[in-house]
């Protein structure tokens, strides 16, 4: 996308209909090297950017299923959230990009995408 933004509430309905992983892609540039947070197939939720795994929240993620994530970044705290759940399930630290693009990443699949929200 042509939108850009440093700090950030990014929010969506994703569902990894076959394949490994369906994210939120921020603060990337044009070639959409950046930070994604994504749900991945193999039972994980992942922080992460080129190189290098952030963190990682294990808890199972069913195919097909539709799964509500929420990342905010501030400085260079970002927060996930799962499912609307009361705290983040990832809490971590990073320096490497301070903004950018937004957009979406799908890993080796098919994924589905509604009710995105960047405020």
């Amino acid at each position: 996308s042509d939108r850009t933004a440093a700090d950030l509430v990014y929010e969506g309905d994703l569902s990894v209909v076959n394949g490994v992983a369906a994210g939120l892609t921020f603060r990337a540039g044009a070639d959409g090297a950046g930070y994604t947070a994504n749900i991945d197939a193999g039972g994980l939720v992942k922080l992460w950017r080129p190189g290098r795994d952030i963190a990682v929240y294990a808890t199972p993620i069913v195919q097909g299923r539709t799964y509500h994530l929420k990342v905010q970044a501030t400085g260079s705290r970002i927060q996930v959230w799962l499912d609307h759940g009361a705290s983040p399930v990832i809490d971590a630290v990073d320096t490497t990009y301070g903004g950018g693009r937004v957009g979406l990443n799908v890993h080796e699949g098919t994924a589905t995408v509604q009710r995105l929200s960047l405020s």
